[in-house]
């Protein structure tokens, strides 16, 4: 070998210039149009679940005792159960002020 070909090169490697280039304006409105569409269905899908905006954590034995009161009884859901549970518990063991601040408040949330 030579001398010139162990020599090592002196300043920078030139590498070829790269030039970006803009996308074609159809793609850009293809990924809006598909943005869009799933800002859509994630919107469609929040308002399909607010009936069920969170999960009670209840023992065992009380998850037992609700699956047997709903074979007695002509409800079909554990919530429909509960519904009910709730509207006795008000009528019978609230007095006339917690019935009346109760029903206040559950228009409150519910609004």
């Amino acid at each position: 070998m030579t001398e010139n070909n162990r020599k090592k090169p002196s300043g920078l490697i030139k590498q070829p210039r790269v030039v970006p280039e803009l996308p074609d304006k159809t793609v850009i409105k293809e990924q809006k149009t598909k943005l869009k569409e799933k800002q859509a269905d994630q919107e469609s899908v929040k308002k399909i679940n607010l009936n069920q905006q969170s999960n009670i954590k209840v023992s065992l034995n009380t998850k037992q005792q609700i699956d047997i009161l709903l074979k007695f009884s002509s409800h079909k859901f554990a919530y429909e159960l509960i519904d009910s549970m709730i509207d006795n518990y008000v009528d019978t063991a609230l007095d006339v002020d917690q019935k009346r601040a109760f029903k206040t408040l559950s228009k409150l949330i519910s609004e």
